[in-house]
């Protein structure tokens, strides 16, 4: 994909971005399945460092015409090998987030809610926290 950074040096920013801000909250995207990444040894950057991050959102690569990423037809990974790997990755995150939510249980925060989900009513979305 062409980043100007590794997985390592990532980590070690975040990690020094954490010892300077206390309960610093990071997002990013993570992308599984992207061309040219088809052996089980090039995925294993992007497994651990959500693990030691804990940065929840995952997306499935889906090519946009015109991106170079887009002609790499031939380079695509089987749908099969995705779903794979997608739920592999979910895994590690859902146990990274179930972590860091059991760490606030008894805390007590401010909490601003916009409304309920869109995908499930019964849930509330766009929450601002702020540690009290």
């Amino acid at each position: 994909m062409r980043r100007g950074y590794t997985a390592q040096r990532y980590l070690r920013r975040l990690s020094d971005a954490r010892e300077g801000i206390e309960d610093l909250a990071v997002t990013t995207d993570l992308i599984v399945g992207f061309p040219g990444k088809p052996t089980p040894s090039s995925k294993r950057p992007s497994r651990s460092a959500p693990r030691r991050s804990s940065i929840p959102p995952t997306l499935v690569f889906s090519p946009r015409p015109g991106t170079r990423a887009a002609s790499m037809g031939d380079d695509f990974v089987e749908a099969e090998v995705i779903r794979e790997r997608f739920e592999r990755l979910k895994a590690v995150l859902d146990r990274s987030a179930l972590r860091k939510h059991a760490a606030r249980e008894g805390r007590r925060e401010e909490v601003l809610v916009e409304g309920p989900s869109r995908r499930n009513a019964a849930m509330l979305s766009d929450a601002r926290v702020r540690a009290s």
